[in-house]
């Protein structure tokens, strides 16, 4: 019993230390993890909150868009529509 509980809260710490997108507060902010720094959250100030959408894409990379810009993580892709 005790092995399984250890499993299933190791998967949830370990899924949940990927980079992700969130909007609180109406701002948009990227969060991510490295064991260097630990917990990181980025407001993107140039990301309107009501019209970010993030791009899915078969590679592994956070791409995201609102009215105005595409964003790679946290940096906007200049020349991109």
């Amino acid at each position: 019993m005790r092995t399984t509980i250890f499993i299933i809260i190791s998967t949830l710490i370990l899924t949940s230390c990927g980079p992700e997108y969130k909007i609180k507060n109406g701002k948009v902010y990227y969060s991510s993890w490295n064991e260097g720094s630990g917990s990181n959250e980025m407001l993107i100030d140039s990301a309107d909150a009501k019209t970010f959408r993030e791009i899915s894409n078969d590679e592994e990379i956070k791409l995201a868009k609102d009215k105005s810009y595409v964003f790679y993580e946290y940096l906007i892709i200049t020349g991109a529509n």
